[in-house]
């Protein structure tokens, strides 16, 4: 990550936060997520653990699905993720996304997540409207 990238750090107060320090940017309504990896995110390999990889995607593709969605309230539905080759600790994990559908009741994605431009997990994942008005923040947080 590069102090000119545009990303801002994500100020939220909810299990996200309990990671590090993540940061977020929108680029065309596409929320694209990442998170300079500590020892705090190792697993018994010394190696970055899944559930980061996860964690960091499923926000990546929720914000994207609400954000092109108008701000509409949902929840993961599914989300299948392939790993593809580990992440070291200190590496900057790098989620972009592109939503195929957005749809009235249900939203479809894809995700990849890079290290330098390297591909280590990809994911899909669907998201469902849920009932009631969003909280009341910006989309984008």
């Amino acid at each position: 990550m590069k102090d000119n990238d545009d990303w801002t750090p994500v100020d939220d107060q909810t299990f996200l936060s309990t990671i590090g320090e993540v940061v977020q940017r929108s680029r065309d309504g596409l929320m694209e997520v990442g998170l300079r990896t500590d020892p705090r995110h190792k697993n018994r390999s010394n190696i970055v653990h899944g559930g980061v990889y996860m964690t960091l995607i499923d926000r990546a593709l929720g914000l994207s699905c609400r954000s092109l969605g108008g701000g509409r309230r949902m929840a993961t539905a599914s989300l299948t993720v392939n790993f593809v080759r580990p992440a070291k600790i200190g590496d900057f994990l790098h989620i972009t996304c592109t939503i195929s559908k957005n749809g009235r009741k249900a939203a479809f994605g894809e995700a990849v997540l890079k290290v330098d431009g390297v591909v280590c997990c990809t994911a899909t994942g669907v998201f469902m409207t849920v009932d009631g008005p969003a909280p009341a923040r910006d989309v984008t947080s």
